[in-house]
């Protein structure tokens, strides 16, 4: 345990866990120090728990750090592949302007393939719609007329 203590919080860290940590929150805070992502936070979980002590870890929620931890991924994850995405087209984009045509239209014409069809039947039934009601209504007139 004390390898896993300063190599999380350092000597200064092995002291006050000597002194001020129980070992039932010894196991708790290393396991949470050992999922934290730098050193810094380390330091910050360590520095609350000297505030707060086992009230602190009791706030916890695993789930909710997870989760936390799992959407700030994911978000760095599509910014860094939409940067690399952006970077391979205006390099292709440079060296061979007819094969980012040809990419840039296809991938055009697979987004908005979805919205035209529909709106197309979408203009159509309207048209249709229209017409309807303008042969009702000529032919009343006539009728009547």
């Amino acid at each position: 345990m004390t390898r896993h203590v300063v190599k999380n919080f350092g000597d200064d860290g092995v002291r006050y866990f000597a002194k001020h940590v129980p070992t039932q929150d010894a196991s708790r805070l290393m396991g949470y120090a050992g999922k934290a992502d730098s050193p810094d936070t380390r330091g910050m979980l360590l520095d609350y728990y000297k505030k707060g002590g086992t009230h602190f870890l009791e706030k916890l929620n695993w789930k909710h750090i997870m989760a936390g931890g799992l959407s700030a991924a994911a978000i760095t994850a599509a910014y860094q592949i939409s940067d690399g995405i952006q970077d391979g087209l205006t390099t292709v984009a440079e060296s061979s302007p007819e094969t980012f045509h040809k990419t840039a239209s296809h991938a055009i014409d697979r987004l908005t393939r979805p919205i035209v069809v529909p709106a197309t039947l979408f203009g159509i039934g309207l048209a249709a719609i229209w017409l309807f009601r303008y042969y009702r209504r000529t032919r009343k007139k006539a009728v009547h007329g």
